[in-house]
């Protein structure tokens, strides 16, 4: 019959810190992968939102502006009306200030096709 090494004999015991580099070597794997999956998650939750379209009668033509992070039609929409407002590239970077509407994109949609 062969006996089973005691707890403290030598054969039974893993380096020092085995557990410690065991854990390392997970983290370094899982890590990554969960970073990735959340930056997907991140991606799908932000979806493109559809442009605005602006219209004024001292601008040719329509003004289509697809808002950036945290911008709405309607700060679009304040922008372009106030005066005195600069730094932005709304409209071929127009310096027509008030009097624009929002109008519907769709009809401009369809005429470019």
């Amino acid at each position: 019959m062969r006996s089973v090494p005691a707890r403290g004999d030598k054969e039974n015991v893993r380096p020092e810190g085995f557990r410690s580099r065991l854990k390392t070597i997970a983290l370094g794997i899982l890590l990554p992968l969960c970073l990735r999956a959340d930056a997907g998650i991140a991606a799908a939750r932000e979806r493109p939102r559809p442009p605005c379209c602006f219209a004024h009668p001292q601008h040719a033509g329509a003004c289509v502006v697809q808002p950036a992070r945290g911008e709405t039609c309607a700060s679009i929409l304040g922008y372009l009306n106030k005066p005195g407002s600069t730094g932005k590239t709304y409209c071929e970077s127009t310096t027509v200030r008030g009097g624009w509407t929002r109008v519907d994109c769709k009809p401009l949609r369809d005429s470019r096709q």
